[in-house]
Order: C-alpha cells, then sequence, then structure tokens
C-alpha cells in the first residue's frame, strides 16, 4: 500500500500571479429554480472578491435539466458577475438524480471548443472562496482534487464501506490492487482513491467529462447501493476513480481548498479557517446555523465577514406558486429516486 499523498507539487502562495494562464480557465456550477440560485450567486460574487488571478476566470453557470426558470433576481446577477447562463435538456435517464447535473454540466462545457479555457475547474454552489486557489490552474497536472475526510471511504479489507467500494470496482472494471492510496486531511485516515467532488479540475480535452459521465451511468444502471449511503455519493465515488482509469497525473490539494464548515461537527480551527482558500459550507449559511458562521468568521476571517454580513443568510425568496411547483418538482423526483432504490441491492 503506498501513499502519494506526500508527493512535490506547488504551493499556493509559491505560483506568481502573472504566470496564470487565466484565459484557459473557466469555472463551471450547476444553477437551478430554488435554494441554488442563492447559493450560486454567493458563490461567483465570492471568486471575484477573493480569487485574486483567478477572480476573473470565465464562470459558466448550467443547467442541465428541465424545470422551472430561474429568477429575474438572479439573472440580474449573473449580467453583473460576468456569468454566462448555459441551459439545455439531457437526455437522460436518472434526470431525477441531483447529482447527474455535475457530469453533463462538465461535459457540455467540455465540449463546446470554443477556445474559453482547456482547465475547467468545478465548484459546488454551496463553496465559498476565501482566497485565490491558484493550483486549480493546474500548471504542472491533469486534475487535482482535495480528500478531506474518509466519509464513505474505505481504509481496506476490515472496513465496513469495502465490499460496497468492491462492488464499484467491478462494474468500472477495476483492480483495487492497482489502485492507489490517499490520507485524509482531517482524519489522517490511509484511504482507497477517493476524493470529495466539491471542488475539482481537470484539463480540456482529456476524456474526463465524457467517462466521468459513462461511470457515473455505469454505477447507476448496476443496481446497487451502499449500506451507509445509499446512491448519494455516486459522482464523488466515480470521480477520482475515473480520472485515475484515464491515467491522469494528479495533484492532491491540501485542506485548504475544501475545508468543511457547518453543523454536523464541521468545526474548523482557527489556524485552518486563516489558511482557508475555499470553504465548503453545506448548512451554514442558512439561518439557523447563520449567528454561528457570523461569530466565528468575525473572530478568525473579518475579511470574510465583512463581505458576507450585508448579505444575509440564505433564503428562498420566490413566490407562493413558484414554491408550490419547485415542491412538487422535488417530491416527484424523490419518488423516483425510492422507486430506484426499491430495485437496488445494498452492499
Amino acid at each position: 500500500m503506498s501513499d502519494i499523498t506526500n508527493q512535490p507539487s506547488i504551493q499556493p502562495d509559491s505560483i506568481p500571479a502573472e504566470s496564470l494562464p487565466l484565459s484557459r480557465v473557466s469555472v463551471v456550477c450547476c444553477v437551478e429554480a430554488g435554494a441554488l440560485e442563492a447559493m450560486t450567486v454567493r458563490m461567483v460574487a465570492s471568486l471575484r472578491q477573493f480569487g485574486g488571478a483567478l477572480s476573473s476566470a470565465h464562470v459558466v453557470a448550467v443547467t442541465p435539466r428541465r424545470g422551472l426558470p430561474l429568477s429575474d433576481e438572479t439573472h440580474n446577477a449573473f449580467r453583473r458577475l460576468d456569468v454566462e447562463h448555459l441551459a439545455f435538456h439531457a437526455q437522460e435517464t436518472y434526470a431525477w438524480n441531483n447529482f447527474m447535473n455535475k457530469p453533463h454540466a462538465l461535459l457540455a462545457v467540455d465540449q463546446r471548443g470554443d477556445g474559453r479555457g482547456d482547465i475547467i475547474c468545478w465548484l459546488d454552489s454551496d463553496i465559498l472562496v476565501t482566497g485565490p486557489p491558484l493550483r486549480l490552474a493546474l500548471r504542472d497536472a491533469e486534475f487535482a482534487a482535495c480528500a478531506p475526510d474518509k466519509n464513505v471511504g474505505t481504509t481496506g479489507q476490515d472496513d465496513e464501506n469495502d465490499p460496497f467500494w468492491h462492488r464499484v470496482f467491478a462494474v468500472l472494471d477495476m483492480d483495487p490492487v492497482t489502485l492507489p492510496w490517499v490520507t485524509t486531511c482531517v482524519e489522517q485516515a490511509t484511504i482507497r482513491w477517493y476524493f470529495n467532488s466539491g471542488v475539482f479540475a481537470f484539463r480540456q480535452g482529456s476524456g474526463f467529462a465524457q467517462a466521468f459521465l459513462d461511470d457515473c451511468r455505469r454505477l447507476l444502471d448496476a443496481r446497487f447501493a451502499s449500506l451507509n449511503s445509499g446512491i448519494f455519493f455516486t459522482d464523488q465515488i466515480a470521480m477520482g476513480l475515473t480520472a485515475h482509469r484515464l491515467g491522469l497525473s494528479f495533484d492532491i490539494l491540501p485542506h485548504a481548498y475544501n475545508l468543511a464548515l457547518g453543523s454536523k461537527g464541521m468545526q474548523p480551527t482557527a489556524e485552518q479557517l486563516k489558511q482557508a482558500l475555499v470553504l465548503h459550507y453545506h448548512d451554514a449559511m442558512w439561518p439557523a446555523q447563520w449567528p454561528s458562521t457570523l461569530s466565528l468568521l468575525a473572530s478568525h476571517r473579518p475579511d470574510v465577514h465583512d463581505f458576507l454580513k450585508p448579505m444575509g443568510p440564505l433564503a428562498l425568496n420566490r413566490p407562493l406558486p413558484v414554491r408550490i411547483a419547485m415542491k412538487g418538482l422535488k417530491l416527484w423526483r424523490e419518488h423516483k429516486l425510492s422507486q430506484h432504490l426499491a430495485l437496488c441491492r445494498f452492499v
């Protein structure tokens, strides 16, 4: 078992800003009517404010499936923040699965070939950029991602998640013996090749986007699910394996690139907050967690506190008929998920 997390790599502060090929970076995210609208706007605003040399990167917010239209407020914010909105209806059996939006969005941008960028950086909408994440510019790698925590990963044959992962390997035709291992930032646990999919980057034209979509479909087609998480992490499980299978060179990002913040025991230390370049805030911006989030940032990241405070907590400010329609769509998608899980073998 080999741990490759200590391989030499570029430190964020060692990259001269003027040497970054900014015209070659596209930031991609997904947006849909509802909570994602305000989250996406907040994410892009933080990139523009704190992204340093990446603050002027081209941003594409993608809506790859049918749903309600975005609000005028969101469209106005996109114009103000110079965000391209790309909307289409992907032909997808699993369109009810929220996380299938990600590979479809990436593939759409990857295939455009319009010269906008040969580096594609994915950011989840519940992300806050708090410093220049320069390693996402991929100077010396073809893929970059972070392994912040173990989550549904496996430490090996004695781990409760290991049978599930062996099923994954079988479906994707991968030999686990040849798979690298990685050490997580939080637990310092050595796990099979697995990364968080909230923040990552890859080179356009590498074949990753299409292979990522194909692998997500293969895992869903196989009709099996994790005893601990169902199919919730399908895209996250596939991501690192896809990049490895394609032989892409990796930059394993430090914890500062994907630091969790939220109600489920995700309270970073003062030093971690000071060094953070990307906060993965989960539920920390919603009303219940907003006061504690502001207090924490006021103490350790006053720059981010001052940026966020005027925005207030996240809120779903849509007319009642729109909220009712959104609720109906959500219930339909949850019904389709239940139907899928009913036919799955749990491992």
